[in-house]
């Protein structure tokens, strides 16, 4: 399985748990080995979550910004990536 480490480039900036996140959009998320990478949309100023199952060992990679995302009214806010179980429950 692909780790989250194997996704370093110096084209792509990777960002990790706890890193101020530099502008709202969605992010790939890359686990140390219980999960498959996958999409999360997260907002800027926010922090980068920890995974309920690997905790830190996970990293994220800007695939679009979205800037409307700042807008006061929106709501949603990511403090921890499921797990893929309970996402299914």
């Amino acid at each position: 399985m692909t780790t989250a480490d194997q996704y370093d480039s110096p084209e792509q900036p990777v960002f990790r748990v706890g890193d101020t996140i530099p502008k709202s959009g969605i992010y790939r998320v890359y686990h140390s080995a219980h999960r498959k990478p996958h999409e999360v949309t997260l907002l800027s100023k926010e922090t980068f979550p920890p995974c309920m199952k690997c905790g830190h060992s996970v990293s994220f990679e800007l695939v679009k910004a979205i800037p409307r995302l700042e807008d006061k009214d929106f709501q949603i806010r990511l403090y921890a990536i499921p797990d893929e179980e309970s996402e299914a429950a």
